[in-house]
C-alpha cells in the first residue's frame, strides 16, 4: 500500500504590520492682534493747535474754538465744499467803501437798511404796533453789523418768545398771588368779604378812568400786583368804609343813599315778624350793615 501523500503546508501569513502613527501635530500660532487703529484726534499731540497756530496768537485763539482735531478737520472740509458751491462769500473788508457794503450786504441776503427787513416769525404770527416799536433798535443794530435777513428772523422770534412766556409767567403768578389774598382776606373779613370788595370797587369808581385803569395796573416793587397785596385791600376797605358808609349796599348812581338805606331798612323790619328770619342770616348781615351805614352817613352829616 503505497504511503498516503501529505499536502505541503501553505506558507506562513506574514502578521499584518499595523499602520504607522503620524507624527501629532503641533498647534497652530494664533496670529499676532494687529493694533487698534487710532483716530486722527488720537493720533496728533495735545498741543496740535499750538504747532498749527506756529506762534500767531491770532490763529491759536481760532483753533481753540474746536474740541478736537477731528473737529477741525471737518470744519476746514465743510469749509471747502461751501467754497466750491459758491456758498461762501468773501467777508467784508475793513475800511469798506459803500459800494463794498451795498455788494456784500445784497450778496449775504441783508437788507439795504433797518426798515427792510422781512422777518419770518412763524405761521400766524402778526406784530402790533408795540412790538414793531420794541423791535426797532434791534433791527438797527441788525443792520449796522450786516446781519442777515434769516439771522434776524431767529433773534426776532426768540424776543418774541421770551416776551410771550414772560407775560405767562406774570399771569400764571398773578392768579396764585389772588388766591393766596382771597384766602387771607376771608380769614379776616369772614361773611363780609364780598361786602367789603364791594366798597373797594365803589372807591375806585370814585376815580378817573385813566387814573382807575392806572392804579388797577400798578405793581409794588417785587412785580405783585398792586390789587394782589392783602394789606392794601383792608386799607382801601376802611378808607371806603368811613369816606362812603353807603357805598356797597346801594347802587353807585343812587340820588339818594339815606332815603334807599331807610327803605330797604323798613322792608328788613317786616321780615322780622315772619317766620324763619331767625335762620335768614343773609337778610341779618344786610340788615347790619344798612344800620351801621346810616350811622356812618349821620355821622357825616348826609
Amino acid at each position: 500500500m503505497p504511503p498516503e501523500l501529505i499536502p505541503d503546508a501553505p506558507p506562513a501569513t506574514p502578521p499584518a504590520t499595523p499602520p504607522a502613527t503620524p507624527p501629532a501635530t503641533p498647534p497652530a500660532t494664533p496670529p499676532a492682534t494687529p493694533p487698534a487703529t487710532k483716530t486722527f484726534s488720537e493720533s496728533v499731540p495735545e498741543t496740535w493747535r499750538e504747532l498749527i497756530a506756529n506762534g500767531d496768537d491770532k490763529k491759536l485763539n481760532q483753533l481753540k474754538r474746536f474740541t478736537s482735531a477731528d473737529a477741525f478737520t471737518e470744519s476746514f472740509f465743510e469749509s471747502q465744499d461751501r467754497i466750491r458751491k459758491g456758498e461762501a462769500h468773501a467777508p467784508l473788508p475793513d475800511n469798506a467803501t459803500p459800494e463794498q457794503i451795498t455788494s456784500y450786504r445784497e450778496a449775504n441776503n441783508i437788507p439795504a437798511d433797518a426798515k427792510s427787513y422781512e422777518l419770518n416769525l412763524g405761521e400766524g404770527v402778526v406784530l402790533g404796533e408795540a412790538d414793531h416799536a420794541a423791535l426797532a433798535p434791534m433791527l438797527e443794530v441788525a443792520h449796522a453789523n450786516n446781519v442777515s435777513q434769516a439771522a434776524m428772523s431767529s433773534l426776532a422770534a426768540s424776543f418774541f418768545s421770551g416776551r410771550q412766556k414772560e407775560v405767562q409767567d406774570v399771569a400764571a403768578q398773578d392768579s396764585t398771588d389772588k388766591m393766596a389774598t382771597e384766602v387771607s382776606l376771608r380769614k379776616v373779613w369772614g361773611g363780609d368779604y364780598k361786602t367789603n370788595l364791594n366798597y373797594v370797587h365803589a372807591l375806585l369808581g370814585k376815580l378817573p378812568a385813566a387814573s382807575r385803569a392806572l392804579l388797577s395796573d400798578a405793581r409794588l416793587p417785587n412785580g405783585t400786583a398792586l390789587f394782589n397785596d392783602p394789606e392794601l385791600l383792608l386799607f382801601f376797605a376802611n378808607v371806603a368804609r368811613d369816606a362812603m358808609p353807603a357805598a356797597a349796599l346801594v347802587p353807585a348812581d343812587s340820588a339818594n343813599p339815606r332815603k334807599d338805606l331807610t327803605t330797604r331798612k323798613a322792608e328788613l323790619e317786616k321780615k322780622m315778624g315772619e317766620p324763619g328770619w331767625s335762620k335768614d342770616a343773609a337778610s341779618q348781615q344786610e340788615y347790619m350793615q344798612i344800620v351801621d351805614a346810616l350811622e356812618g352817613l349821620q355821622a357825616q352829616g348826609t
